[in-house]
């Protein structure tokens, strides 16, 4: 299982768009483990909570115990994706935004012949990225990829 995150680095591409939307909507919160958390719709519109978010769920992720058969890569704010259990992977992964690091993630997968590859997302700009990349998969190599596309509610 691979897990990414965006990473929302500074006078990036889609630095000045974050910038002016964080700007309707500014507060800052200082979220802890035990704080109480504010409504999604205050919270998720300013990009110092996404990245505080991000970074939360990547430490937990990493103390989580699994099985000894799964593997599980986090791709968070670090450059460096890490394995739990394992530690950071020695590959740098500079790109910023999800979509491409996931694919990134899938071509890697199905190069060492993981099959089946499950990707879950609800954006399209990641499903016209898979069926890009799908095609070329499937006909190179034996592995499976199966595309699930979830709607938000």
């Amino acid at each position: 299982m691979h897990v990414v995150f965006d990473r929302y680095f500074n006078l990036s591409i889609k630095f000045s768009c974050r910038s002016t939307r964080d700007k309707r909507y500014s507060r800052v919160f200082a979220l802890h483990d035990h704080s109480p958390l504010p409504a999604q719709g205050i919270v998720l519109n300013v990009s110092d909570n996404k990245k505080q978010f991000i970074q939360f769920i990547v430490e937990r992720l990493s103390k989580t115990a699994f099985e000894s058969n799964e593997r599980v890569v986090i791709t968070g704010l670090d450059p460096h994706p890490s394995e739990v259990g394992v530690g950071p992977k020695d590959v740098s992964i500079t790109h910023e935004e999800a979509d491409v690091t996931m694919i990134y993630h899938l071509l890697q997968e199905a190069k060492l012949g993981n099959s089946p590859i499950t990707v879950l997302s609800e954006d399209t700009d990641v499903f016209v990225l898979l069926v890009h990349h799908v095609h070329d998969i499937t006909c190179n190599q034996s592995t499976q990829v199966e595309v699930f596309m979830t709607l938000s509610q």
